[in-house]
């Protein structure tokens, strides 16, 4: 497993942002560190996906005293839907949080619906259809001030045997960009104010996230676009052991990106209840808050709200009434030291849909 580590360094060893000594440092830290692994076997439930079955591993380590707990995990996953997931990611934090690292590489063999685009698309819309892509997502940044991090972020998708299922449908037409595949890459500047105790189960502190990705064009299939994203986030303790989190993230693009790559609503980790792609367009605003309370020893449970809108912009966002869900759940603390959670939750949606989660690690 330390192949790995050695691999994702080598990823995030082109930036400019990073001199070739300052690699090797970080190389020989990380890989001296006092690793602890974490295998773990995943069964989880989600509208995109039914049931899944699979493997995880990790890592969770710390660099020094003076630096959070990071994380290297790698998963494979088979769903019920004959749907294949696998992942590679990191959270990394290096000794006196003097660099933050993000990394994710992912691929999936999919089966995903497409309802059109707008905050108007209806049920009947519906179109299923099948895909397979590779993703891969690096956030290098240096530390500016204590909790504060600068740099660069780079996001690569390549989508491919797009398949629609319904002969004559919206991804049958030329109109819908990426309809028939999509090879994008972007790069841009980040800045991070991250004061969270806890990167994946915070108690308390919160999280500035601002990022801009350039997609250059380079062929008809791929004309160019931008993406300007904010995600804040802030965890408020609640007596001794109970949090109040709350979470507004907005994404806007500019130009013509490939549908699958407008922002998305839904799924298990922003507005739980919408299948995930459910509405979609080039403007999200999504706004959610959760009570997390802690019930009895390794064992916690959780009630949220959500409300969000889609739009061609941040104007049209505004201007329409927005769409909301809320839901319970409960949560098994795997690992306490390290706040590792089971989650099991239930959302519905103002529309009338029940979903139900089963997953590891909070939503946000």
């Amino acid at each position: 497993m330390r192949y790995w580590l050695v691999v994702l360094l080598g990823c995030c060893a082109f930036s400019p942002a990073i001199a070739q000594p300052k690699v090797l440092k970080l190389v020989d830290s990380l890989l001296n560190a006092n690793l602890r692994f974490v295998p773990a076997p995943i069964l989880f439930r989600s509208p995109e996906t039914s049931w899944g079955i699979g493997a995880s591993m990790g890592y969770y380590f710390k660099t020094d005293d003076n630096a959070r707990t990071s994380n290297l995990q790698f998963q494979a996953v088979r769903t019920f839907n004959q749907q294949t997931l696998m992942r590679l990611s990191a959270v990394l934090f290096t000794k006196q949080e003097r660099l933050f690292i993000s990394y994710y590489t992912g691929y999936k063999k999919y089966l995903d619906r497409f309802y059109g685009i707008g905050p108007n698309s209806t049920e009947g819309s519906r179109e299923d259809f099948s895909f397979n892509s590779w993703v891969t997502a690096v956030s290098v940044l240096g530390k500016v001030a204590p909790g504060a991090f600068a740099g660069l972020n780079l996001r690569h998708q390549m989508m491919y045997n797009i398949t629609p299922f319904l002969a004559g449908g919206m991804l049958s037409s030329p109109l819908v960009q990426g309809s028939t595949g999509s090879n994008t890459l972007g790069f841009g500047p980040e800045f991070r104010l991250d004061t969270r105790d806890n990167v994946m189960s915070p108690l308390r502190g919160g999280l500035i996230d601002a990022s801009i990705r350039f997609h250059p064009a380079y062929n008809a299939s791929n004309p160019g676009f931008q993406t300007y994203q904010l995600d804040l986030r802030h965890y408020m303790p609640v007596g001794e052991k109970h949090v109040w989190a709350n979470r507004l993230f907005n994404q806007h693009q500019a130009g013509d990106p490939p549908f699958r790559e407008l922002a998305l609503a839904g799924g298990s980790d922003l507005v739980r209840g919408y299948f995930q792609g459910r509405y979609r367009d080039k403007s999200l605003s999504a706004l959610e808050t959760e009570l997390r309370f802690h019930l009895w020893k390794m064992i916690g449970a959780t009630v949220f709200t959500s409300a969000f809108q889609v739009g061609p912009n941040p104007a049209s966002v505004l201007q329409n009434r927005w769409k909301g869900a809320y839901g319970a759940g409960f949560r098994f603390f795997v690992n306490q030291k390290e706040r590792i959670v089971l989650r099991v939750d239930v959302a519905r949606t103002f529309e009338g849909h029940t979903a139900f989660y089963l997953d590891l690690n909070e939503s946000f």
